[in-house]
């Protein structure tokens, strides 16, 4: 049985009566190593004819195989009554609802899906160009075959019709070898066929290591968080932009596509954040194919790493004015020395907001060309500023090309962070309502301390909510970790972010040490009234709150 992607329990399940019947005949009939993709959507850049303006064009392929032994074939399906008008050469279609005729040509339509898709390939590095291997289209008739003649652009082993769907594996095979260009068709590599996956789903392999999954609900939030990279199809004409998203509309995981598709198209490119613990999941996330193309860092990291390079000294303090001010301008004189050895092609900068203005000016110093393209995309949020008081991003980027759609929290905890700092909660329809937060107040640590124990048993304990203790987090405003205990009965505490990732324990940490990460079920743990202090912001409250995904508890002192 072929692989079907995105996995249906039920082939029954999808609604096109025509689709259905293919779909049921090329999944059962065609061998395993085969894929194929339905209802494939693609969106890409066009220029108008007549207005010479360049627009977006949608478009949605039906089927996509990828066989290893040929290459890609794309199928457009036609159940309704379709008509071919030999003096006009004209076909047209009938809408079953409606009962209107309209003109369109299938095999228009499945060649046109063809060179979108296979325009994506040709980004890739493994390609770059041209695929070395066979790609075609074919129509397909699931309720009607054909007599008479062809049309003259037309082949018969491009035209499936009923009958073709009991032999469905030798109609396939005919339309590749019509298709193929050479007498004997070399099997794919498996660079290869990583490369047609990668490049049909580009964050394909980060999606376990991203989501994990606990019910229904973890399932539907990451089928829209992944449906935000769109944004990255609007935005590929534009060299040096910015994308501003709220908490939650994954902002990282589209750093993370973007940084992939810059080097795919072969460019040494510098993935950059503030926080080091999110620097560290994104780097133990990333491909084995990307880690030679693709530097994962923090900002500081840079400054020591630039300064090695150079054999110049760094000798770090602990004041704030020497990572402020000192270290970026350590970065700067480095990278003039040694950018066109060490320097990157392009660079993707996530938690944009905690950039200090003078911080880009030595980023810039690190382009290998610096006269010539320097790609620069940033992602950012204002309302996550809790470092600068606002942020300062260069003053060429296009944009802010807006996100404002929550997908990573349930929507009861995404309204809850919404009036943390009194703006309009956006989220998609589909995403899961979830349990509201909780919130209870306790006179003082120990008694907080005491029943965080209560909510990580009540979550954990196998007979109770059975969650992974890597799912659990625990975060305080402040590091006074040495009051807490090292276990909850038989469940460890740990603060070390591997440990947490490996299941050793529940993490605690400091609400800033886990920025830019999330949990999916949450505990913040003595905390202030929001703005009672400086030291606690509504930032720093809408901040930590926005990590959890499904579960939020909140113990206030």
């Amino acid at each position: 049985m072929a692989r079907l992607i995105p996995p249906v329990k039920n082939l029954r399940e999808i609604a096109n009566p025509g689709e259905r019947l293919v779909a049921e005949a090329l999944v059962e009939q065609l061998p395993s190593d085969v894929v194929v993709y339905h209802s494939y959507p693609w969106l890409r850049m066009e220029r108008h004819q007549t207005t010479g303006a360049d627009y977006l064009q949608p478009g949605e392929a039906d089927f996509v195989i990828v066989d290893p032994r040929w290459g890609l074939l794309v199928l457009e399906v036609k159940d309704s009554e379709v008509t071919y008008d030999p003096s006009t050469h004209q076909w047209s279609q009938k809408n079953r609802k409606a009962g209107a005729w309209h003109d369109i040509d299938p095999f228009i339509q499945a060649e046109k899906n063809k060179y979108a898709i296979t325009k994506r390939l040709e980004e890739h590095r493994v390609f770059a160009g041209a695929p070395p291997f066979t790609t075609g289209h074919a129509v397909v008739f699931p309720s009607h075959r054909y007599e008479g003649a062809l049309p003259s652009d037309v082949d018969s082993a491009i035209v499936l019709g009923a009958e073709s769907l009991r032999s469905m594996n030798k109609s396939i095979t005919a339309a590749f070898e019509r298709w193929c260009r050479v007498r004997r068709a070399k099997p794919m590599t498996a660079a290869m066929r990583e490369g047609i996956l990668e490049s049909l789903s580009p964050i394909f392999k980060l999606i376990p290591a991203l989501w994990r999954s606990i019910d229904e609900q973890e399932e539907r939030l990451h089928r829209l968080t992944k449906n935000q990279e769109f944004v990255l199809d609007v935005i590929q004409r534009q060299e040096r932009v910015a994308i501003e998203g709220v908490a939650g509309s994954g902002k990282t995981l589209l750093a993370v596509a973007q940084a992939q598709r810059h080097a795919r198209a072969g460019k040494r490119t510098l993935l950059v954040c503030y926080n080091g613990p999110l620097a560290d999941w994104i780097d133990e996330n990333m491909p084995e194919s990307y880690r030679n193309d693709i530097e994962v860092s923090t900002f500081h990291k840079l400054c020591r790493t630039f300064c090695l390079h150079a054999n110049a000294p760094f000798s770090p303090r602990e004041d704030a004015d020497f990572w402020m001010y000192e270290a970026p301008e350590s970065l700067e004189r480095a990278a003039e020395q040694v950018a066109a050895e060490h320097g990157f092609d392009a660079i993707v900068v996530d938690e944009g907001q905690d950039f200090a203005d003078f911080w880009w000016v030595a980023l810039e110093k690190l382009y290998r060309d610096s006269a010539g393209s320097r790609p620069l995309t940033v992602f950012f949020d204002p309302k996550q500023c809790i470092y600068l008081e606002r942020p300062m991003l260069p003053g060429d980027l296009e944009g802010p090309f807006n996100l404002p759609t929550n997908c990573r929290n349930t929507r009861l905890i995404a309204e809850y962070c919404a009036d943390i700092l009194g703006f309009e909660c956006i989220v998609h329809e589909d995403v899961p309502k979830g349990e509201a937060p909780r919130m209870v107040k306790k006179p003082d640590l120990p008694a907080a301390i005491q029943h965080a124990r209560s909510v990580v048993q009540e979550w954990c304990l196998r007979d109770r909510g059975a969650l992974l203790v890597h799912q659990v987090a625990i975060l305080t405003p402040w590091d006074k970790h040495k009051e807490w205990p090292e276990r909850f009965g038989n469940i460890r505490i740990v603060t070390d972010f591997d440990a947490w990732r490996k299941g050793d324990g529940v993490l605690l940490a400091t609400h800033r040490r886990f920025k830019g990460l999330e949990a999916d079920a949450l505990i913040l743990a003595g905390v202030p009234e929001p703005d009672s202090t400086k030291y606690y912001s509504k930032a720093d409250h809408y901040v930590a709150s926005s990590r959890a995904k499904h579960l939020l508890e909140v113990i206030s002192t």
